[in-house]
């Protein structure tokens, strides 16, 4: 499972350093990963502090820290 956090963490720095912010439903759409696969990884970023997430109205956006 680790090597799939590794992988999936690779595709998603990639996805927002190219995007900037995204939602985690476009994110999921774009790069085709899967929920989950995504959800847990976007959570390990946040803990090890390399993304952020915030709150606009209903939406939670990600983005590179």
């Amino acid at each position: 499972m680790s090597k799939d956090i590794g992988e999936t963490a690779g595709v998603i720095w990639k996805y927002l350093d190219e995007r900037g912010e995204a939602t985690i439903t476009s994110l999921v759409k774009d790069t085709k990963l899967s929920q989950r696969h995504a959800d847990p990884t976007v959570r390990w970023l946040a803990r090890e502090g390399k993304i952020q997430i915030r709150r606009e109205e209903k939406k939670e956006l990600i983005s590179l820290s």
